[in-house]
């Protein structure tokens, strides 16, 4: 993995880790996946630029970035969840 990812998954494990334990809203979550989106094409770039040459620049923005997203922001979710659970449990 190249620095930049590791930097950007970094930033998406404190967004949603810092988000959640502070009890902010929930839409932090997708702030989080979009993080780990970037970070999944700042690893794969290759295949990013064979997919938009096969399926075009609106199936990238349309069909890939969301799905990209959805992806990263299950994760990005457990992590808010564990926050906001161990919130709870200091308070």
């Amino acid at each position: 993995m190249n620095l930049l990812s590791i930097f950007l998954n970094t930033c998406m494990f404190w967004v949603a880790g810092y988000t959640g334990f502070n009890k902010l809203d929930l839409y932090f979550i997708v702030i989080a996946a979009f993080l780990g989106m970037l970070a999944w094409m700042a690893v794969r770039l290759d295949v990013c630029m064979s997919y938009h040459q096969e399926h075009g620049v609106l199936a990238f923005i349309f069909r890939l970035i969301p799905t990209q997203i959805f992806t990263y922001s299950i994760i990005s979710g457990i992590i808010y969840g564990i926050a906001y659970g161990i919130a709870l449990i200091i308070e």
